[in-house]
């Protein structure tokens, strides 16, 4: 496989967070990782972000917030 430049990275940056590529083409993604310092910091950012996310999701809302976010959105979506 030639090698990967920056714009290769950013397609297959989520393949390669989620562990979901074939072992050549992580090695190449990983070459490049270690030479880029952009792509890297990218990555890393958009790693935070996914796992930022995923702990959002685990949080389970307040009943109370949750009261007021549906009436809230039913007063609002009731006027259009």
């Amino acid at each position: 496989m030639a090698k990967l430049n920056c714009n290769d990275v950013l397609q297959y940056m989520d393949d390669y967070i989620d562990g979901e590529m074939d072992s050549e083409l992580k090695k190449e993604m990983d070459l490049h990782l270690q030479k880029c310092d952009i792509c890297h910091q990218i990555m890393m950012s958009h790693e935070k972000t996914i796992n930022l996310l995923k702990k959002a999701m685990e949080i389970e809302p307040d009943q109370k917030m949750m009261i007021r976010i549906k009436n809230y959105l039913n007063s609002h979506l009731s006027k259009h």
